[in-house]
């Protein structure tokens, strides 16, 4: 594998990682969990702290992440670079199992079926 195509897994595993807390919610059933909220996957890695006072009937509640400068916000970096690690080997396996199963139908002659 050329260095070529590392630099873009990574960057690929990169990108999605960092959106996924922006699009992926997190479910709240109770107050105390307003105070340690994690975004992210695989791992989570965004931390904040909602300081809301939400009515009785308000959960259970999706929320994806706020603005950091109105809710304290931790990076858990550790959990960053795991859950890009995760994600870059998964493109690599899918990468290696989608070109045997192409050159399969190649060599064969016959096209690939599921």
């Amino acid at each position: 594998m050329s260095s070529k195509t590392i630099t873009r897994i990574i960057v690929l595993s990169t990108i999605i990682v960092a959106l996924t807390p922006l699009f992926i919610p997190v479910t709240v059933t109770h107050p105390g969990q307003l105070r340690d909220l994690r975004f992210g996957t695989p791992m989570p890695f965004v931390q904040q702290d909602y300081s809301l006072t939400p009515p009785d009937n308000w959960f259970p509640h999706r929320l994806t992440v706020l603005s950091p400068w109105e809710n304290p916000t931790r990076i858990l970096w550790g959990n960053f670079f795991a859950s890009v690690a995760l994600i870059a080997i998964t493109l690599v396996v899918l990468g290696m199992v989608l070109r045997e199963l192409f050159e399969e139908g190649l060599n064969t002659g016959k096209p690939f079926k599921c």
